[in-house]
């Protein structure tokens, strides 16, 4: 792990998501009459190799799948837990046996073999083991002698021979050069599949593309960014213009989703198409429209998304919202919570909220998970108050359907990754925090 560890530091993705996937997640309950703490981990008949296939294949192709997380070792069982995981633009999966399994390693664009030194591997476990977790010295080196080196010899080091890269590893970190080369390789991979990198670089556009619409910059949105944006503008005060600029920004967006779902259809009757007539107070026939918003549903990032939520319920009564959790670690962003049971249909509109979109990466990972329960990319409208053009940039080019609503396009990202000039952390202001 500590080698997948310096792989991420050295790439620092930003806009492409990074998963590690462990072994340690696929191991099999040992069978009721064994003992756990003598049981041999290192046999391939200790692997579900069938489940760990699968759950690779399925976040490849970028689908939810629940990995059990096993925070310290196999047989830690009180400390286990399962965990939703979605797929990612790179898998880094770790383990002693990952290249044992002719399936596995069909799945694996790279295969690199850690060629530790076995007497470091032995100081490391007694340093684990007798003096992390308290095992008994004797046990620990009985386990190694049993199962550990016969198992290594056995299963692992003949593995070594499908590896595309033989890391040597004689001390606690790793040759930068081969971490350089295998992060090289990964971004390598990632341009060709059109996964580009997070770069400062400002997009070189004549006009924003179709899909992304600013609101007019009217005197009246001009002056409720102005009071959003200054430093000491009243908690009160913030949070009144928020409702009040999140409201207009749900019209404005509003607008085209209408007109997505209200298209010219010659197999539609006039009530499909939104047509009602109505008898006016003077006796006189009116023909209208009437909108359906009942299909309509909406889903917040956690908690800047919610800032949101005033407003768009002041346009659409009673509308359902659905919740995500979105935090980054390590700069890849990660789903700690969804709620969107009986929320979201499969072919209607979903708006999607939060206050502000920078690098793109959260935006990214909350689109991946509607198209995963179902939802449409063309069907998505993301809603946002302030956004840059990089963050913009990076969500297009991997969903080029999703349609951006944004009251205003900031300059630049700086050297930090935040929107310039900014609002700062909506979410601390809006709740006061």
């Amino acid at each position: 792990m500590e080698f997948c560890n310096q792989v991420k530091h050295h790439m620092k993705l930003l806009g492409n998501q990074l998963v590690c996937v462990s072994e340690h997640s696929f191991y099999k309950t040992p069978p009721e009459d064994s003992n756990s703490q003598n049981y041999n981990w290192d046999h391939p008949e200790a692997v579900d190799f069938e489940l760990f296939y699968n759950t690779l294949n399925s976040l490849k192709l970028g689908k939810n799948v629940e990995i059990a997380v096993k925070k310290h070792s196999p047989h830690d069982s009180e400390n286990n837990k399962n965990e939703e995981v979605y797929g990612a633009d790179v898998l880094l999966v770790v383990g002693t046996l990952v290249l044992y399994e002719p399936k596995l390693r069909e799945l694996m664009d790279l295969k690199v073999f850690i060629d530790a030194d076995q007497d470091n591997c032995l100081v490391r476990r007694l340093r684990r083991d007798v003096f992390g977790r308290k095992f008994d010295c004797k046990d620990v080196l009985q386990k190694y002698n049993d199962h550990v080196k016969p198992g290594y010899n056995a299963y692992i080091l003949p593995t070594k021979q499908f590896a595309n890269v033989i890391v040597p590893c004689r001390s606690k970190l790793f040759d930068e050069v081969s971490i350089a080369l295998i992060s090289q390789f990964i971004s390598t991979k990632l341009k060709e599949r059109d996964q580009y990198e997070l770069t400062l670089e400002i997009p070189k556009w004549s006009s924003p593309p179709s899909q992304v619409h600013i609101m007019p910059q009217t005197q009246l949105i001009r002056s409720l960014s102005t009071i959003l944006r200054n430093e000491k503008t009243p908690l009160v005060d913030f949070i009144f213009h928020t409702d009040r600029l999140s409201r207009l920004l749900a019209e404005f967006a509003l607008d085209s989703v209408i007109a997505d779902m209200y298209k010219p259809d010659e197999g539609k009757g006039k009530e499909d198409m939104g047509v009602k007539e109505v008898v006016t107070p003077t006796g006189s026939v009116y023909t209208g429209v009437k909108l359906d918003y009942s299909k309509v549903s909406v889903v917040s990032i956690m908690r800047a998304g919610e800032a949101l939520e005033n407003g768009v319920r002041e346009v659409i009564k009673d509308i359902k919202i659905g919740k995500m959790l979105i935090q980054s670690e390590n700069k890849a962003p990660r789903l700690f919570y969804c709620s969107l049971h009986n929320i979201i249909s499969p072919d209607a509109p979903v708006l999607l909220l939060d206050a502000t979109l920078a690098t793109g990466s959260t935006v990214k990972m909350a689109v991946r998970v509607l198209l995963d329960h179902g939802v449409q990319e063309k069907n998505i409208y993301f809603l946002t108050i302030v956004s840059s053009p990089q963050g913009v940039h990076s969500v297009l080019k991997t969903y080029s359907q999703l349609n951006i609503f944004t009251a205003t396009m900031d300059e630049d990202l700086d050297e930090r990754l935040y929107i310039s000039p900014g609002i700062g952390n909506f979410g601390d202001r809006y709740f006061g925090t």
